[in-house]
């Protein structure tokens, strides 16, 4: 084996230690989003139970605010299965936005009240 070719095997193993690392990072992103996801999904419900007992008026703004949430919720799903299925490129901007959507929608729910009678 001559220099070139040694320096080529470097170089090689060097890359696929970098994809596997991009892998092992994009595998946890995901994990960690379908679980943020769900626990999001799991308060809304929740919060569809605690309305039952609100004003036919709170009930209907409740509603609406829970199917618009509910949506994003479902968008953000879609997303980590496009991007997944899509391949691996623009990885970065995908990450910042992703989490960036995730995060707001989380902040939303955290904020979302139901007043108590």
């Amino acid at each position: 084996m001559n220099t070139t070719e040694a320096k080529g095997n470097g170089n090689e193993r060097k890359g696929k230690l970098i994809r596997e690392k991009q892998d092992k990072m994009e595998k946890t992103l995901f994990t960690r989003a379908e679980e943020k996801i769900n626990s999001y999904e799991k308060s809304i419900v929740e919060f569809k139970a605690r309305i039952a007992h609100e004003t036919k008026e709170d009930i209907t703004k409740y509603e609406k605010k829970l199917a618009e949430l509910e949506q994003k919720a479902n968008d953000m799903k879609k997303k980590l299965v496009e991007y997944k299925e899509g391949g691996k490129t623009q990885w970065d901007s995908f990450k910042l936005k992703f989490n960036h959507d995730l995060e707001e929608l989380g902040k939303t729910l955290k904020n979302f009240t139901v007043k108590s009678k």
